[in-house]
């Protein structure tokens, strides 16, 4: 494989880490606008749900969905260095193999 090849085939993968995450986020505000516009309307939509406590209190399901976007945002813009250095790592031991 050459030099080029290798960089395309990264660029290809870069892509498609950041579609991943496009997706990802589009599915998030899709429903949280669906879990926003029923709590508006006194539905009880929640993502964990807790016995006699209000729409909002159970929207704290959130929480963790949102971070786990943030992280996703994060990885696929190369912005947690970890990652980046741990993948750079494993593509060159699979090439020396």
């Amino acid at each position: 494989m050459t030099e080029e090849q290798f960089k395309l085939e990264r660029a290809r993968d870069q892509v498609k880490q950041l579609k991943a995450f496009y997706l990802h986020l589009i599915i998030y505000f899709t429903v949280m606008t669906v879990v926003l516009v029923g709590a508006l309307n006194d539905y009880r939509i929640c993502f964990i749900c807790f016995k006699n406590k209000s729409v909002w209190y159970n929207m704290l399901g959130f929480i963790p969905w949102s971070l786990a976007v943030l992280v996703h945002g994060l990885i696929a813009f190369r912005l947690l260095k970890f990652f980046d250095s741990w993948e750079r790592r494993k593509l060159k031991e699979f090439m020396e193999d």
